[in-house]
């Protein structure tokens, strides 16, 4: 059943003793079954606390919406039936796997987005498979890596699970220009083939699979990895069998369409993990969500080059964001929720920015490390404004790492900033003018989970009196970052309470 449209404002009041009020409100039912309907009306007198009879629930807003969508295997669409504001989540596909192996799960991501009525969506939602699902002869739907039965054997590798996105375009699941309409991703988990390997996870990059295994009629011990789909690039496979592993690609995992027996096949996603041959887990899939601190937009629908940039193309992008690394194991699925024609921001903390400093002391687990950042990102309407801006830090930079990539607009440990300097160090970024931003993100090094003593993340307005955001003692370093934005409670992102104060 479907919202069409309404006819007459449903908040005024009315005023004498036996004025009237109508109002028109059409639904349509778009199934082929009978469906049961149910509306109320809610009243009362005027600066008078509602009272509702028992099991009725209070409205704030003239209209509500809420859905929840799941597998199918094909496109659902989704009309929206009044402009406002609607929040989205989506949750990915978790890996299939074979014995006692550890299968992947699928992503969570969440976020807020304005939306004019009748603009049409299109919502794919991937499945988690099981691994005696001999009767798939096709890639997985929405893009977890596979293979077809080993006719020989009687084998087929897990598969991965598929990823959950909404687009701005229809069509086939792995056509390219509907792939790069995605403005919201949550990516597949990886699946997990024999005892000793398990899949990656999805998550803003996906983790990585693993797995050991020994064959003695081919006389070599197989040990893979294969990594999760990150912002940029499908996850790749190192180690395993020497002749069969199959990297991840945008929108889809690691798959080959013959008939070997692979290893858990990479989750599905904005880029989908790599999959091992013979046994081994697949990487997780990447997420995606326009706006978000951390990912990286496409140019457009034609092209796949990374703009470094948070922001989709087309210019739609989230509020009010959140990603969750590895939290279903089971089918995908998508909510929508109407949250009225306003959205506001629950503090003002992140107002008035245009300087942002963090600092950071000496790792616990390597005391000799480098302090080491990989990225800062501010987002104002969707867009990274900390793009390329001035940054000044209180070290002298090591070799390679000058302190201008802490503000590339890449997440990936390829490109860092730091130095050896002893003690608390801190980096500064210009942001050239003040802004009131939507969210703020920062990445120390994290390949190794290493945590640092102390990180302070505050902001200023003159580049004098500083804030602080975020203080934090002996914290693991993760792929997800530090994030922060201004629809959280302020005791959510564990305020100091400090208005003031002194950072060198």
């Amino acid at each position: 059943v479907e919202y069409v449209e309404d006819s007459g404002s449903t908040t005024e009041e009315i005023g004498a003793t036996n004025s009237t009020k109508e109002i028109t409100v059409v639904i349509t039912n778009t199934s082929e079954q009978e469906k049961t309907v149910s509306l109320g009306v809610q009243g009362g007198m005027k600066d008078h606390e509602l009272v509702l009879k028992e099991n009725r629930v209070a409205i704030s807003d003239p209209y509500h919406f809420q859905a929840e969508y799941g597998y199918t295997g094909d496109v659902q669409n989704f009309i929206v039936p009044v402009s406002g504001y609607y929040q989205m989540e989506a949750w990915g596909a978790g890996g299939a796997s074979s014995r006692t192996a550890k299968p992947g799960a699928g992503a969570y991501v969440s976020g807020v987005i304005y939306l004019k009525k009748g603009t049409q969506l299109y919502l794919y939602i991937g499945r988690k498979y099981d691994l005696e699902d001999s009767s798939v002869v096709e890639p997985v739907f929405n893009g977890g890596g596979w293979s077809y039965l080993d006719t020989d054997t009687g084998y087929k590798g897990p598969y991965g699970g598929g990823a959950s996105d909404v687009r701005l375009i229809g069509g086939a699941w792995n056509d390219e220009k509907s792939l790069a309409s995605r403005i919201l991703v949550a990516g597949g988990g990886g699946g997990a083939e024999w005892d000793l390997s398990s899949g990656g996870d999805g998550g803003l990059i996906g983790t990585i699979g693993y797995g050991e295994y020994m064959d003695n009629n081919l006389g070599y011990t197989s040990a893979s990895t294969s990594k999760g789909g990150s912002q940029t690039a499908g996850g790749t496979v190192t180690g395993g069998s020497p002749t069969i592993k199959y990297n991840g690609a945008f929108g889809i995992g690691g798959f080959y369409d013959g008939p070997i027996d692979l290893g858990g096949g990479g989750g599905g996603g904005y880029y989908g993990g790599g999959t091992p041959g013979i046994a081994g887990g697949g990487g997780g899939g990447s997420s995606f969500l326009s706006g978000y601190a951390g990912v990286n937009a496409i140019t457009s629908e034609t092209s796949l080059t990374p703009t470094n940039n948070t922001l989709h193309y087309s210019n739609y992008y989230f509020l009010d964001t959140e990603m969750q690394t590895g939290v279903n194991q089971a089918d995908g699925k998508i909510t929508i929720l109407f949250h009225g024609t306003k959205y506001e921001k629950n503090n003002t903390e992140l107002n008035a920015v245009r300087y942002i400093k963090d600092c950071i002391d000496q790792s616990l687990d390597i005391p000799t490390a480098t302090k080491v950042w990989v990225e800062l990102q501010a987002i104002k309407e969707g867009r990274n404004v900390a793009l390329n801006k001035t940054v000044v830090g209180t070290g002298t930079p090591s070799d390679g790492r000058p302190y201008s990539n802490v503000v590339d607009g890449r997440i990936e440990t390829d490109t860092l900033g730091g130095t050896f300097d002893t003690g608390l160090q801190c980096i500064t970024v210009d942001l050239g003018q003040s802004y009131d931003l939507d969210e703020i993100a920062v990445w120390h090094y994290y390949d190794d989970h290493r945590s640092y003593s102390r990180h302070i993340l505050s902001v200023s307005s003159d580049n004098q009196k500083y804030r602080t955001l975020l203080q934090q003692e002996n914290i693991k370093e993760t792929e997800n970052g530090f994030h922060m934005n201004a629809w959280q409670a302020t005791d959510e992102i564990a305020l100091s309470f400090a208005s003031e104060i002194k950072i060198p």
